[in-house]
């Protein structure tokens, strides 16, 4: 299985510290981080992710339907996985209307199957 480049974007800082906690252990994921879009495509313009996971609410009002337009104009074209800590609000078809390979629950990751659950949302 080759290694993933992953970038996290997520306004919660110890969303990162957590990650970065579950990446250290994880042995083909590249974790990077950023805290709004602006610093995400920041990062994608120094290596291209092989996968986004995306906070749903990034601010007050921002939610995955702002944000992932602004990654597809700004010209990243791979799988996008919207993250929430409530999945429940999130439609399958609105995900897809979007072009969001996936959702995950934030408390659905650990220091056990970190690697497996990245590669499994990539093959979704």
């Amino acid at each position: 299985m080759p290694g993933s480049k992953v970038l996290l974007i997520d306004d919660n800082v110890q969303q990162h510290e957590l990650f970065n906690c579950y990446a250290a252990t994880a042995e083909k994921i590249e974790l990077k981080s950023a805290v709004d879009i602006n610093e995400g495509m920041v990062s994608m313009m120094d290596k291209q992710p092989d996968v986004i996971l995306l906070d749903n609410h990034l601010e007050l009002d921002e939610t995955y339907k702002e944000s992932v337009p602004q990654l597809r104009a700004f010209g990243y074209n791979g799988p996008i996985v919207v993250i929430s800590s409530d999945t429940s609000n999130l439609s399958k078809e609105e995900l897809e209307d979007y072009s969001v390979i996936n959702c995950a629950d934030k408390f659905d990751f650990d220091l056990n199957n970190f690697e497996n659950k990245i590669h499994e949302l990539i093959a979704a």
